[in-house]
């Protein structure tokens, strides 16, 4: 699923840029890609979560490798349904908003990361939940939305830096 997830965010924003039909900034391109980007992978992911855990606690164990009927599975889904709901308010609140989203996000996930491998380590859980793909995702999508994240923050520079390149040429030139 993490993988899927991922595909449609880039698809998504790959038809955004056809529709657009317009040359765009290398700024304003990074920022679309960063909205797609938080919506699927934040949004969209932690909302099958959410559901996973708050309407199918017991398959959600199974899977995992947990014992099922654990209260705290409860827990576990509102929590990812606060990332839902910051992962699609991400479409509206941007820059700053980011980077508390993807703190809270790479803690939570690299935080998950450690306990698939305490698992794995302790009682040898190598359940599909607790060892394949969302083991991988739980430390790949933090550095997905990092690495785009600063990627974004250099094309704003970069424009910015150009913008005081040229008016301070435009100021000697009379």
């Amino acid at each position: 699923m993490p993988l899927i997830i991922f595909i449609l965010a880039i698809a998504f924003f790959s038809i955004h840029l056809v529709v657009l039909k317009k040359k765009i900034s290398p700024r304003y391109k990074m920022e679309l890609l960063m909205a797609y980007l938080f919506f699927f992978l934040v949004g969209i992911q932690s909302l099958f979560s959410a559901v996973a855990h708050l309407f199918y606690p017991e398959e959600t164990a199974k899977i995992i490798g947990w014992p099922p009927g654990g209260p705290f599975q409860f827990e576990v889904g509102i929590a990812n349904l606060s990332f839902a709901v910051l992962g699609v308010l991400s479409i509206w609140f941007r820059k700053r908003f980011w980077i508390a989203v993807i703190v809270g996000y790479t803690i939570w996930l690299w935080g998950d990361a450690i306990g698939h491998i305490m698992q794995i380590i302790r009682i040898e859980d190598y359940a599909e939940g607790n060892a394949g793909v969302y083991f991988y995702s739980d430390i790949i999508a933090p550095f997905v939305l990092i690495l785009s994240y600063f990627s974004y923050v250099g094309s704003v520079n970069e424009a910015k830096s150009w913008k005081r390149k040229w008016k301070h040429l435009m100021n000697h030139v009379e």
